[in-house]
């Protein structure tokens, strides 16, 4: 039986995004970021679940500026390779409708 995708996110990758993340937001911690991604649940999680549930963790992590969190996440995104950038476009689609509204009320 074939291994299930949910299984390509693995604590190496998540550990090896992470480190991504650090060298365009160095203020990020880390531990905290792993700790409350890999937590309690994430064995249950299935493949969607488990990148809207990294998107949850970015969002909790990063700052709170869309846009500031949006040029992280494109440097992330052009210098990474793995299954954790499905967390990006969901960033995107979670996050981003607030911002774009919020903009056009200005």
């Amino acid at each position: 039986m074939p291994e299930p995708l949910k299984n390509l996110f693995t604590n190496e990758s998540i550990n090896h995004f992470t480190e991504t993340l650090f060298l365009y937001y160095p203020k990020l911690n880390k531990e905290t970021f792993i700790k409350d991604i890999l937590d309690d649940t994430w064995e249950q999680l299935e493949l969607a679940a488990r990148w809207n549930h990294v998107t949850k963790n970015l969002h909790k992590h990063l700052p709170q500026d869309y846009e500031t969190s949006i040029e992280i996440l494109v440097n992330v995104a052009s210098n990474y390779e793995g299954i954790e950038l499905f967390a990006i476009p969901s960033f995107i689609e979670f996050y981003g409708l607030d911002y774009w509204v919020t903009k056009q009320l200005r």
